[in-house]
């Protein structure tokens, strides 16, 4: 164990020399002196090559019938490995136990009956518990609103049951009383025991994401309305001059219908004499930002329609690919202009 090559060698050893820590020494004596003898005393020793080794020590002081020590027996087990496997699981814990504790996600890990046994800081920061108040509770009864435990309780039973990682999303009550929509993605942790040992979940607060959506899609609905209902021409077309999309406003002042106008390209609507206009007002709108001139157009029956446009250019990304433009029928007031004229 020591690497010494025979009994003898081993007894022209200085004792003293073979322990790494003189104070243990000293104190595995004065505990065997008191009591007579030593269990499982852990302690470190040199080996013949300058190594290390880390061992159990059990021993008992041995006395002649009159009570007197005559001398000490007792074994060392080498625990050396057993030492250094701890040491490295510790060592993985703690890194691990950094990283979750300052991981921006939210991170929970859960004993087998749902009690928490971590809850890192993002969790703290999102509910307004500290881990202190929620460790060792069963999770459903610190965050989960009343209507969401069972469901909560079946999934991880079917986590429990063996169940692949499982996506769903839930609300957290926080300290406040605030309901958070919460993201999750759970997986079981398991070890050479069945069932899991634990399960963890990584958490994202979605709450404000999904309000941001909820916003955007009232947007766009009220995008959509205005687009619509609006009295003016409302239309986009691409780079090339083709509708990408008309407004009811549109149809009715062409007579085309939508899905006719998004066949066409703009040059076939407007007069000829006022296409060099429209062109020319189409890239300055490019050029310009906004602009705003007047053309004529040919309506599906061979009307003629004044219109007053305003244009602007269609960004993606920075780069431009079409135009949005918002045309009034001026037709009646130009009318009545030339009869007034005249």
């Amino acid at each position: 164990m020591l690497g010494y090559g025979s009994e003898t060698e081993f007894r022209q050893v200085d004792i003293q020399t073979l322990y790494v820590d003189p104070g243990q020494r000293a104190a595995g004596i004065a505990e065997l002196k008191k009591h007579g003898e030593l269990r499982n005393y852990e302690l470190k020793l040199r080996t013949r090559d300058g190594g290390v080794i880390t061992v159990l020590e059990n021993s008992r002081a041995v006395e002649d019938v009159d009570g007197v020590v005559r001398y000490y027996e007792g074994t060392l087990t080498d625990i050396t490995g057993r030492v250094q496997a701890q040491e490295a699981l510790t060592e993985e814990r703690d890194f691990t136990s950094a990283i979750i504790g300052s991981a921006g996600s939210l991170i929970v890990v859960l004993d087998p009956d749902g009690r928490i046994i971590r809850f890192n800081r993002a969790c703290e920061q999102t509910s307004g518990y500290v881990f202190q108040e929620v460790s060792g509770r069963a999770f459903w009864d610190v965050l989960i609103i009343q209507q969401e435990v069972q469901p909560l309780r079946d999934l991880f039973a079917k986590l429990r049951q063996g169940s692949d990682a499982i996506k769903h999303e839930n609300y957290w009550q926080t300290r406040s009383g605030e309901l958070r929509l919460i993201d999750w993605s759970n997986v079981a942790l398991r070890d050479s025991t069945e069932p899991p040992s634990t399960s963890s979940a990584r958490v994202i607060d979605i709450t404000d994401r999904r309000r941001a959506e909820q916003n955007l899609r009232a947007s766009e609905q009220r995008y959509r309305d205005l687009f619509e209902n609006a009295n003016d021409i409302v239309y986009t077309h691409d780079l090339q001059g083709n509708f990408t999309s008309i407004n009811a406003a549109g149809e009715r002042v062409t007579g085309y219908s939508r899905a006719e106008a998004l066949r066409m390209n703009i040059s076939r609507i407007v007069a000829p004499e006022s296409w060099p206009l429209s062109a020319r007002g189409s890239m300055g709108s490019c050029g310009r930002g906004a602009a705003t001139y007047e053309f004529d157009i040919l309506a599906k029956d061979g009307s003629r329609v004044s219109l007053e446009v305003s244009t602007r250019l269609q960004l993606e990304d920075g780069r431009p690919v079409g135009i949005h433009g918002v045309a009034r029928d001026t037709t009646g007031r130009k009318v009545a202009e030339e009869k007034l004229e005249s």
